[in-house]
């Protein structure tokens, strides 16, 4: 047997996530001739590609 239970809301459990895109991202060239992309407002949020593309899709 299926019972139906309505559930409440409650703040705390709506939980609200920036995307990627809502943050602003940095590329800039290497010295060796590669790109790295970060984002400054997420500590630790950093890659670094062979192209700028590269670096920016892997974040």
């Amino acid at each position: 047997m299926i019972i139906p239970v309505k559930l409440k809301y409650h703040p705390r459990q709506h939980i609200s996530m920036k995307l990627l895109q809502d943050y602003t991202i940095v590329i800039r060239p290497d010295d060796n001739g590669t790109f790295v992309a970060y984002v400054p407002a997420i500590p630790g949020c950093h890659a670094w590609g062979k192209t700028l593309d590269e670096a920016r899709t892997k974040l």
